[in-house]
C-alpha cells in the first residue's frame, strides 16, 4: 500500500476513534472540552503505544482506552 493510502487510512482511523472516545466520555456526563482532551492524549498514547502503529478496528482500540477513564 502506497504513503498516501496509509496516510488516508490513518486519517479516518483517528477520527472514528476521536468521535467514538468523545461521545461515549460525553454521555458519561464528562464536558466537550474536557473528553475531546482525553482523546488527543489517547490517539497520541495509542500511536507510541509498542513502538509501531498496528491497525485496530477504532471502536476497540477506544473501548481499551476508555476502560481506563471508565466511572
Amino acid at each position: 500500500m502506497n504513503d498516501y493510502l496509509c496516510h488516508h487510512f490513518y486519517f479516518i482511523w483517528k477520527r472514528m476513534f476521536k468521535r467514538y472516545i468523545v461521545n461515549v466520555l460525553v454521555y458519561r456526563g464528562m464536558k466537550l472540552s474536557d473528553a475531546k482532551h482525553v482523546a488527543e492524549c489517547e490517539i497520541e498514547s495509542y500511536s507510541k503505544k509498542d513502538g509501531d502503529w498496528k491497525y485496530i478496528h477504532p471502536h476497540d482500540a477506544a473501548q481499551k482506552a476508555l476502560s481506563y477513564w471508565s466511572d
